[in-house]
């Protein structure tokens, strides 16, 4: 899929976005002042915050795998998506460190890859 037609279609989403990165960034930098139901409430709207934009990730590459997102982690600097492909074997780190998105991988035998 083209990139303008990707951003296109996820315009309406950008200021949903926006509110759940904010509250993310609010949780994350005053955790005493955010409750633990509302806490809960975060992190789940975060996880759909990155799930929403890694599924962006797959509809650009077009690739030709399936994609394990069932797995996250939560430490003190952020919060991560575990996206795994099936293909590859190989998990990718997708999340929100502070206040920065990052995407990492390690990959091993580099040289297989096309």
């Amino acid at each position: 899929m083209e990139i303008n037609k990707i951003i296109t279609q996820n315009a309406p989403k950008f200021n949903k976005w926006e509110e759940q990165h904010q509250e993310f960034l609010f949780e994350n930098f005053n955790p005493v002042s955010v409750n633990r139901q509302e806490s809960e409430r975060i992190f789940f709207q975060t996880n759909e915050l990155l799930i929403d934009i890694a599924n962006n990730f797959f509809a650009f590459g077009k690739f030709k795998d399936e994609w394990d997102t069932s797995k996250c982690s939560l430490d003190y600097t952020g919060q991560h998506l575990l996206l795994k492909s099936k293909k590859m074997d190989i998990e990718f780190d997708w999340g929100l460190q502070e206040d920065r998105f990052f995407l990492q991988c390690y990959i091993y035998n580099g040289e297989n890859l096309r």
